[in-house]
């Protein structure tokens, strides 16, 4: 029976068997899944909207930071990134062909997205926005086709519910008493919602509005009514508009909603999954005022390049190795073989044996446990409802290493 957050592992399981558990393997998963993401966006965007409008759309997603900085990450956002994705693919492949198999395409990757974050309900609620704008309840056809979707995206779940059940939904009581539970004042919600929002669209999504003003100004000039106009309006490209903006728009207003109407701790990387879709939404906000299919390649190359090599020296004056004066303060940034060396030579870790397990910060104890040869699991904050990776009995048997760390900054 799978448990919280474990898709992202069980994806993880062959190519670790295959290569070996190295840093190297993750990164290397994490790649794989964000590019087939945006591979399966730019589809769609050649689907509903043409090669250029999925070209442009492309580029500028590619200026974004959650998918150009941390291409190599590998977490449960970045699956979630994928099934979303998929599911938007798959959605308008079962509305347009009305096959059966698309409908079941996308039970499947709701289903399996739910096994890697809960936050893949904001994926179904775009869905249901779309699903009830184009009425497809009143079509027998794409009605058993969302019954169809529904019921394997719930089968694939089911398992999952059940060990929530008996686990008496740890994962959610732990939701609630964090991020979901902080219960802000009102302005305090607000200032939150708004910080949040900014952060998404000015902050991770600045250099991709830039890219796409760059977009704009190529396009400059093209003749509107002729060859290269947008077509008239038809049922088809109301629902592609449609599908557009229900998801690139609702998971993140969804989201700010959130933070104003619960006082919910916003995480700024709870966009990761969703960002990608805002970039072809905003285009098609902006479609009658501009025709992305005129917009001339030349120039949004060279912006593009522009982009990504101001991005690159900006990483590169932030990481460890960059200028000592810019590096900024970061878990990521610790020396961890340092700390690896200083916990082997300890006498007690010498006398104790081979570590099975480490317990402290996630982030730390994570980097850690790569570094050690025995490879321990890592008890998150020494607490068994957030790590039931971990059995009790392995800890009773075997003892852990306890992490007590007093600030990141004071790791060596």
């Amino acid at each position: 029976v799978l448990r919280p957050g474990q898709l992202p592992h069980e994806l993880l399981w062959l190519p670790v068997q295959l290569f070996g558990l190295a840093p190297g393997v993750a990164y290397a998963l994490g790649a794989v899944c964000t590019l087939g993401a945006l591979w399966l966006m730019w589809r769609l965007m050649v689907d509903l909207r043409g090669r250029r409008f999925a070209d442009v759309a492309l580029l500028a997603a590619l200026c974004i930071s959650y998918y150009n900085n941390r291409l190599y990450y590998y977490n449960h956002n970045v699956v979630m990134l994928l099934a979303s994705s998929a599911a938007a693919f798959a959605c308008w492949r079962a509305y347009s062909t009305r096959r059966l198999r698309w409908w079941l395409a996308l039970g499947a990757s709701l289903g399996l997205g739910a096994l890697a974050k809960y936050q893949i309900a904001l994926t179904v609620l775009a869905l249901l926005g779309f699903a009830t704008r184009q009425r497809l309840w009143h079509d027998a056809a794409q009605r058993r086709g969302l019954l169809a979707a529904a019921a394997l995206a719930s089968a694939l779940f089911a398992p999952h519910l059940l060990w929530l059940d008996a686990h008496d939904f740890a994962p959610l009581g732990y939701a609630m008493s964090s991020s979901l539970g902080v219960a802000h004042s009102l302005p305090q919600r607000l200032t939150g919602a708004l910080q949040w929002s900014a952060d998404q669209l000015l902050n991770r999504g600045l250099p991709a509005l830039l890219l796409l003003g760059i977009a704009a100004w190529s396009a400059r000039g093209a003749p509107r009514g002729g060859a290269a106009a947008p077509s008239p309006a038809t049922a088809e490209t109301r629902a592609a508009r449609e599908l557009l903006l229900w998801w690139g728009w609702l998971p993140l207003l969804a989201t700010t909603l959130l933070g104003v109407a619960t006082g919910a701790e916003l995480q700024l990387h709870w966009g990761t999954a969703f960002v990608l879709f805002t970039v072809p939404a905003t285009m098609e906000l902006l479609w009658r005022r501009i025709d992305w299919r005129a917009v001339r390649l030349r120039p949004l190359l060279a912006g593009f390049l522009a982009i990504q090599l101001l991005l690159l020296t900006i990483n590169y004056a932030s990481a460890p190795r960059g200028p000592q004066w810019l590096p900024e303060r970061h878990w990521r940034h610790f020396e961890s073989q340092k700390l690896a060396d200083a916990v082997l030579a300890d006498p007690a870790v010498r006398r104790h044996g081979t570590l099975r397990v480490i317990a402290g910060p996630a982030s730390i104890a994570g980097a850690l446990a790569l570094r050690l040869p025995q490879r321990p699991l890592v008890l998150i904050d020494g607490r068994f409802d957030r790590s039931p990776w971990v059995p009790a009995e392995l800890v009773q048997r075997c003892g852990m290493l306890q992490l007590d760390v007093a600030g990141v900054g004071d790791v060596p």
